[in-house]
C-alpha cells in the first residue's frame, strides 16, 4: 500500500492508495472533448473534460458523464442519464427518461417501504405510502398513502386519496376519490365515489354513485343508489334505488326505498318513507315515513311527516303539511298553510295559501281560495276567486273574482267573472254570467243567469233574473229579461198548477162587474231605460248601454203601442169593489214599482161575463113575463 500525506500516518489497508492532505486536492488530467475520444476506450479511465466542465469515466465501450450540477451540458453524450436532485436542463424528451429500459415494475420507497409502483406486466400504478402494499390484481390506479392497501385480486379499480378503498379485496371497476372514500369495501364492484368519506362504510354493495363530502357515507350493502352533495344519503345502510343530489339530501334515509331527492337538505329527516320524490331547498325536509310524494320546489312539503300521495310544485306549496294526503299544489305559497286537509288541489299562486284543515277544495288561478282555511268541498277557477272564503263548504265559484268576498257562505255556484263577487255569507245561490248576481251579499236561494243578471237589493229569497241585465227586485219572484226585451215567446202557453186536491179555504168572492166596471183600458208607450235605470237604483248600471242591450233595443222598446191598464187605477178599482184582486203586485218599497199579472183578469172577466149573462137571463125572463101579460090583456 502506498501512502500519500504530511503526517506520516500508514495507508488505509483496503486502499492501494491513501492521499490525505487537509489544504491541497487530488489534479484528475484535464482534456478537451476531441482529446478524450481520442483515448482508447480504457474501462474505469477517469479524465475531466474542460470543453463540458465535467468529469467522465469510461465503460470500457463508451464515455459516461458525472453529472456535476454545472449551468451547461449541452455536449453530454445521448447515453448520459443522470437525474439532478436540484432538476435538470436541456432533456432530451424523446431518449431522456426516469424507469427501467426492461420489462419490470418501477418501484420508489420511503423508509425502505413500497410507496410507488408501476407493473407494466399487471397494468398497476401505484403513488403513496404503502399504497396497494399486498396488491396482485390487475389494471388498478392508487394514490394515497394506504390506498387500495389491502387489494388482492380486485381488478380494473381507481383510488385516489389517503385510505381510499383501502380494505378492498376482490371488489373491481370501483372508482374512488377522496380520503377515506370506499374505505371499507371488499368486493363491491361498479361503485363511483367522489369526495371525503364518500362510499365510507360500504362493503358489498354495488353500482352506486357517491359524489360529495361522506355522500352515503353509511351504505354497506345497498345497490342502485345515487348520491351527490356534501352528506347526501349520509345514513342509508342497505337501501337500494336510492338517488339523492344536494347538500344533506335523504341524509337520515334508513330503510326508505326508491326515493329521489334533489336539492340541499331534500328529504333530510326522511327514515322509511318510500316512493318520494322532492327537488329543491328542503324539500320534504321532515318527512319520516310518508309514501309517493312529489315535492319541486324550495321547502315544498318541507313539514311533511306522515303524509303519503301530495304533489306539490313551487316555492313553499304545501309547506306546512304533516299528515294530510292526497293534496296537490302546484305554484308560488299553493296550499302553503295546509296541515291535515286532504285531498285539495291548488293550481296557481297563492291558490288556497291559507288552508289548514280544509279537505277536498280545488282551486285554480293566482289568489284563488287564497283565505281558506277550514272550509271543504269547494271549487275555484279564475284568479282571486273564492279569494276570502274561510268557512263557507260546497260552493263552485269559476271566473275571475267570482264569488270574491264570500267567507262563510255555503253551497253557492258562480260561473263568470265577478259572478256573486260581492256575496259574503248567502246560501245556495245561482249566478251564471259576468257580474251576474253582483250585488247580492246575504241573500240566499236566489238564480241570476245572464251578463249583469241580478238583484235589486241585497237579502232577498228565491229571487230568480234570466237574461242579461235582467234585474229582479223582490223575493219570490222571477224576472226574465231587462225592460228592452219586447217579446217573451215558447211553444206553449204558460200554465199553473191547478190541482182541487191542493187546494183549501176555497171562496166565492171574486168580483166581476163592478170591478171590471172600474178599470180604464188604455194604450201607452214604456220609458224601458228609465224603468231600468230606476230598477237599478244602487248600482245605477242601467245609464250604460254596455251593461245592457244597446241604445237603440232601448228605443225600440219604447216606441211601441201597448195595450193595458195602469196600475194605481187598478188598485183603485179593486179597492171600490172591495175585491183583493191577485193580479195586482203592490211596491214593497219607495224604490220598488207596481206590476199585473194580466191572466189573473181572466177570472174577474168570467165572473163579469156570469153576472151579466145572469142579468140577460133575468131581463128575458121579466120579457117573457110582459109578453104574456099583454096577450092576457087583448
Amino acid at each position: 500500500n502506498i501512502s500519500i500525506n504530511t503526517d506520516a500516518s500508514l495507508p488505509n489497508a483496503n486502499a492501494i492508495l491513501d492521499i490525505k492532505s487537509g489544504n491541497k486536492g487530488l489534479l484528475i488530467p484535464r482534456m478537451n472533448t476531441a482529446a478524450r475520444n481520442a483515448i482508447p476506450n480504457t474501462k474505469g479511465l477517469l479524465v475531466y473534460d474542460t470543453t463540458t466542465n465535467s468529469f467522465w469515466y469510461n465503460t470500457g465501450t463508451q464515455w459516461q458523464a458525472i453529472a456535476s450540477g454545472t449551468s451547461s451540458l449541452a455536449s453530454l453524450s445521448v447515453a448520459d442519464s443522470a437525474w439532478l436532485i436540484k432538476g435538470n436542463s436541456n432533456i432530451n424528451d424523446t431518449v431522456n427518461f426516469l424507469g427501467t429500459i426492461n420489462n419490470v415494475p418501477l418501484n420508489i420507497r420511503v423508509n425502505n417501504l413500497r410507496s410507488g409502483r408501476i407493473d407494466p406486466i399487471r397494468g398497476n400504478a401505484y403513488w403513496g405510502y404503502l399504497a396497494g402494499k399486498m396488491d396482485t390484481g390487475s389494471y388498478n390506479t392508487a394514490i394515497g398513502t394506504f390506498s387500495l392497501q389491502t387489494n388482492v385480486s380486485g381488478t380494473r379499480n381507481t383510488a385516489n386519496g389517503a385510505w381510499s378503498m383501502y380494505y378492498n379485496t376482490e371488489g373491481y371497476n370501483n372508482t374512488s376519490n377522496g380520503v377515506y372514500s370506499m374505505y371499507y369495501n371488499t368486493t363491491g364492484y361498479a361503485n363511483a365515489a367522489f369526495g371525503l368519506g364518500s362510499l365510507n362504510q360500504n362493503t358489498t354493495g354495488f353500482r352506486n354513485t357517491a359524489s360529495g363530502y361522506q355522500a352515503l357515507r353509511s351504505n354497506t350493502t345497498g345497490k342502485y343508489n345515487t348520491a351527490v352533495g356534501v352528506e347526501a344519503l349520509y345514513s342509508s345502510t342497505t337501501v337500494s334505488g336510492l338517488t339523492a343530489t344536494g347538500y344533506q339530501s335523504l341524509y337520515s334515509n334508513t330503510t326508505g326505498e326508491y326515493n329521489v331527492a334533489n336539492g340541499y337538505q331534500a328529504l333530510y329527516s326522511n327514515t322509511s318513507g318510500f316512493q318520494n320524490t322532492a327537488s329543491g331547498y328542503q324539500s320534504l325536509y321532515s318527512n319520516i315515513s310518508g309514501a309517493q310524494n312529489v315535492a319541486n320546489g324550495f321547502d315544498a312539503l318541507s313539514s311533511n311527516t306522515t303524509g303519503s300521495f301530495n304533489t306539490a310544485t313551487g316555492y313553499l306549496a304545501l309547506t306546512s303539511n304533516s299528515s294530510a294526503v292526497n293534496n296537490a299544489a302546484y305554484g308560488y305559497y299553493a296550499l302553503a298553510a295546509n296541515t291535515t286537509g286532504n285531498s285539495n288541489t291548488a293550481v296557481g299562486a297563492m291558490t288556497l295559501n291559507s288552508n289548514t284543515t280544509g279537505a277536498f277544495n280545488t282551486a285554480i288561478g293566482i289568489d284563488a281560495m287564497n283565505s281558506n282555511t277550514i272550509g271543504g268541498a269547494n271549487t275555484a277557477v279564475g284568479s282571486g276567486a273564492l279569494i276570502r272564503n274561510t268557512e263557507g263548504l260546497s260552493n263552485t265559484s269559476i271566473g275571475a273574482s267570482a264569488l270574491f268576498y264570500n267567507t262563510t257562505g255555503n253551497y253557492n255556484s258562480a260561473g263568470g267573472e265577478f259572478a256573486l263577487t260581492n256575496n259574503t255569507t248567502g246560501h245556495y245561490n245561482t249566478a251564471f254570467g259576468q257580474y251576474a248576481l253582483g250585488d247580492n251579499k246575504t241573500g240566499s236561494y236566489n238564480t241570476c243567469v245572464g251578463n249583469n243578471a241580478n238583484v235589486s237589493t241585497d237579502g232577498l229569497t228565491f229571487a230568480t233574473a234570466i237574461g242579461a241585465g235582467a234585474t229582479v227586485d223582490a223575493s219570490y219572484k222571477i224576472r226574465i229579461g231587462n225592460s228592452a226585451i219586447t217579446v217573451i215567446e215558447g211553444q206553449v202557453p204558460f200554465t199553473t198548477p191547478s190541482d182541487g186536491r191542493f187546494k183549501f179555504n176555497i171562496q166565492d168572492d171574486v168580483r166581476g162587474l163592478d170591478f171590471i166596471l172600474h178599470l180604464r183600458p188604455v194604450t201607452y208607450q214604456f220609458d224601458t231605460k228609465r224603468f231600468d235605470a230606476q230598477l237599478n237604483h244602487q248600482s245605477n248600471k242601467a245609464t250604460s248601454p254596455a251593461n245592457y242591450a244597446i241604445r237603440a233595443s232601448y228605443d225600440e222598446s219604447s216606441r211601441i203601442r201597448r195595450s193595458g191598464f195602469i196600475a194605481q187605477e187598478v188598485e183603485k178599482a179593486a179597492n171600490a169593489s172591495g175585491y183583493d184582486f191577485s193580479g195586482l203586485i203592490r211596491p214593497k218599497t219607495d224604490q220598488d214599482h207596481y206590476s199585473l199579472s194580466y191572466d189573473a183578469f181572466v177570472v174577474p172577466l168570467v165572473k163579469a161575463i156570469q153576472e151579466q149573462q145572469q142579468q140577460i137571463a133575468d131581463l128575458r125572463r121579466e120579457v117573457e113575463e110582459l109578453k104574456k101579460l099583454i096577450q092576457s090583456t087583448k
